[in-house]
């Protein structure tokens, strides 16, 4: 309390007297921000170094702070092991489609900008030591971006030959695993122990994880089993030598070391359970085997959900169920699942390559579910004289049959339909193919439900609205009817300029292909390269300025407001709209309400609309109203919302029984709240647990920000403290907060 007090005493004497010399004041913020790392409080850790920068922006200890705020972001965000998951089903429900892990670009986007400003500015003498760690770094938020390539121009010029240099072996060693090279990454993990005099310093137990891993994928399963154990041998000395480092403000060590111990435990228990072959029998459960190329995949994780479930991600795998393949590259779940997905998990590198086939055999009347890894289609896709034309590269493959499909947005979350296009019979000799059909012949298959007359794809991003879109997808299949490979369906198809159901790519670029994917970094650059080229294109302007408003990574309200000052002065007609959108991110609700409202009015507001404007409603504790709005947007729609925020109004005002209906008919995947709700039902509540409990529910009624995230994770769990026989009620607020906080 006392280093508090004089903290505060000496930021008041900073504001009356700036020349006054500070360092003894900014060396104490950096001994608490070290103190509350320490205690595992890193907002608190955050808000010191900021402090530091606000107070005293000529302390010689900013630069420091800098690079502190760095690492604890890149170590407290980031997902080592980078996978996108294939899920597939049965082919009348579910089509291919790609998941990627959680995305960490708003955090390692911050983290590379704080690094390279460092890289490129001059440091003090006493900050002299930052600028050999920052090559380190550098790599490592380019690899949580998906950057391999710059990643690997770094980590190639490093010498691991000491301890410390164990740190970026561990990102060096996975990019190698990544792509596929597992003999290598034995090798160079090797070659670093052959050099270390003392293993009880570096990265020794996540170095030999990796290292486990690699024979798995090899099918040294002995080799596997003996690096994981040795690992766990090394965790109680990894983690405190981590801790005394200098270069890495390091969070939470003891209960980090109990999370890596108890994965490692699971990776041994997983080289046991490969090690014996899976039997198919008559028994309970479900069985199935995975191949890549004809031969089987050992050792892979498999994951599984049913059709209309959302597949949600925790940590850096999906929250399913999930087994992993024996020696002859069978798996078995104990349990039987209606309306199956199976899920595979593939190496970032490799998942533009692959697909996921999908075959189902029965044997005395079980079932057996068969997965191939599959190519994927090299494809285009263009107008021309108003004809859709596609040219698709064929695998190398006895192709019997192309099939080519609109895969429309998804309607009914239960089943997922496709719209055959056409059926190609092709001449093999054919180094490439070319289909074409009238946009007027696609027109009538009306691939576009669309939401509203003025609503385009790529309005509707980020929280509010998603999935609004369709595919081309081209499969080819042989002359058994199975599935050789496709083309993963990553061409958005358009509507016309004059807003009308229709296809056009007269403005379709590459941005437009990121966006779809979720790829906004990316997409960004791609926007403002054709910016550059043409300032006048308002269409992109729109785009790049809804991207700045509501995508986590590339967020920025300020650049949206620049385009938006751009489009007034080119006369566009959109402004009123977006700068409604803007005010919503500035929390000028009254603002919004007025124009929305009057859009309304008008009959002219599309759903992403009706859904800005229910939640400034719920913002103002207008319950009635902040419902009606959410329920115009489900009905003109037509769509299940994503957004959790009606069965929170209706929790606001204590009305269960309008969140268990909203919940049934109105949410994408409202069943998960029906347990927590039918218990509520059945209940009565004391006053005070009501109060408290509205109280919890607070935070989300406000903009999905670090603060309020932060407010609500106090509130819940000094709540969960408070009633711990009122479970329940926690655990609905939890399940509302997850999406509402989301990255």
């Amino acid at each position: 309390m006392k280093k508090m007090k004089y903290i505060l005493v000496a930021l008041l004497i900073a504001i009356f007297l700036p020349m006054v010399v500070f360092s003894r004041v900014d060396h104490l913020i950096m001994l608490v921000a070290q103190q509350a790392i320490r205690k595992s409080d890193v907002a608190q850790a955050l808000e010191y170094y900021q402090r530091l920068e606000t107070f005293f922006p000529r302390s010689h200890r900013i630069a420091e702070a800098r690079f502190y705020t760095a690492g604890i972001l890149l170590q407290n965000k980031s997902q080592p092991g980078r996978q996108v998951f294939r899920f597939v089903g049965q082919k009348s429900n579910i089509y291919s489609q790609n998941y990627l892990g959680p995305s960490n670009d708003n955090y390692m986007r911050q983290v590379l900008n704080i690094l390279e400003e460092l890289d490129q500015i001059s440091l003090s003498k006493n900050n002299q030591w930052i600028k050999g760690y920052l090559p380190w770094f550098i790599s490592r938020a380019y690899y949580e971006l998906g950057n391999i390539d710059k990643a690997v121009d770094i980590l190639d010029n490093i010498t691991y030959d000491e301890p410390e240099t164990s740190w970026p072996l561990t990102t060096w060693a996975r990019i190698l695993m990544d792509r596929g090279n597992y003999i290598g990454a034995i090798k160079v993990i090797d070659d670093y122990f052959n050099n270390i005099i003392d293993l009880k310093k570096g990265m020794t137990a996540e170095l030999l994880e990796i290292k486990g891993d690699s024979n798995v994928a090899l099918g040294n399963f002995d080799d596997a089993k003996n690096s994981y154990e040795k690992s766990k041998e090394y965790a109680n000395s990894q983690f405190a030598w981590l801790y005394r480092q200098k270069f890495i403000k390091f969070i939470r060590p003891e209960l980090s070391r109990e999370i890596f111990e108890a994965n490692i435990n699971k990776k041994i228990d997983k080289v046991e359970l490969i090690y014996k072959p899976i039997y198919i029998s008559n028994d309970k459960g479900m069985y199935g085997n995975v191949s890549l190329e004809g031969k089987p995949l050992i050792g892979e994780a498999i994951y599984i959900t049913s059709v209309g479930e959302e597949v949600l991600f925790s940590g850096s795998n999906p929250a399913t169920n999930i087994t992993y393949t024996d020696i002859n590259g069978n798996f078995y779940f104990p349990e039987t699942v209606e309306n199956p997905i199976f899920g595979i998990g593939v190496s970032e590198e490799h998942a533009r390559f692959l697909s996921t086939s999908f075959k189902l055999d029965y044997s005395h009347r079980k079932p057996i579910y068969k997965l191939e890894l599959v190519p994927t289609i090299k494809s285009n896709m263009q107008i021309l004289d108003d004809k859709l034309v596609v040219t698709f590269e064929p695998p190398p493959y006895n192709v019997t049959k192309y099939e080519l499909y609109i895969i429309p947005p998804e309607k009914d979350q239960i089943e997922t339909k496709e719209i055959l296009l056409d059926v190609i019979f092709p001449d093999n000799n054919y180094l490439k193919i070319n289909w074409e059909n009238p946009i007027t012949g696609i027109q009538e298959l009306k691939p576009f439900p669309l939401l509203y007359d003025e609503i385009k794809p790529y309005h509707i991003i980020g929280p509010l609205y998603p999935r609004q879109k369709s595919f081309i997808n081209i499969k080819a299949f042989d002359e058994n009817n199975n599935l050789l490979s496709d083309s993963l369906g990553f061409h958005v198809l358009g509507v016309d300029g004059e807003y009308k159901t229709g296809v056009s790519l007269k403005n379709y670029s590459n941005g437009d292909t990121y966006t779809t994917r979720g790829l906004y970094i990316h997409a960004v650059d791609e926007y403002e390269k054709i910016l550059l080229e043409n300032p006048n294109d308002k269409e992109t302007m729109i785009k790049l300025a809804r991207l700045y408003l509501w995508v986590s990574g590339v967020k920025d309200v300020t650049k949206s407001q620049e385009l938006l000052t751009k489009l007034k002065s080119k006369g566009s007609s959109d402004f009123l709209r977006l700068q409604a959108e803007i005010d919503y991110q500035n929390e000028k609700f009254e603002q919004v309400k007025k124009v929305l409202k009057e859009t309304a009015e008008n009959k002219t507001l599309d759903p992403a609309g009706y859904q800005i404007l229910a939640q400034t409603y719920l913002h103002n504790f207008e319950y009635e109203e902040c419902i009606k709005y959410f329920s115009r947007a489900y009905y003109l729609s037509g769509e299940k919302l994503m957004d959790y925020s009606p069965i929170t109004a209706h929790c606001l005002a204590l009305d269960f029984d309008g969140a268990y209906i909203t919940a049934k008919e109105m949410i994408y995947d409202g069943r998960r709240f029906f347990d927590s709700l039918d218990m509520i039902r059945s209940k009565d509540y004391p006053p005070k647990v009501l109060e408290e409990f509205r109280n919890m529910l607070t935070p989300l009624t406000k903009l999905p920000d670090e603060s309020n995230e932060s407010e609500f994770d106090k509130a819940y769990k000094d709540f969960s403290k408070l009633y711990p026989q009122h479970g329940e009620l926690s655990e609905l607020a939890f399940k509302l907060a997850f999406r509402r906080f989301q990255k």
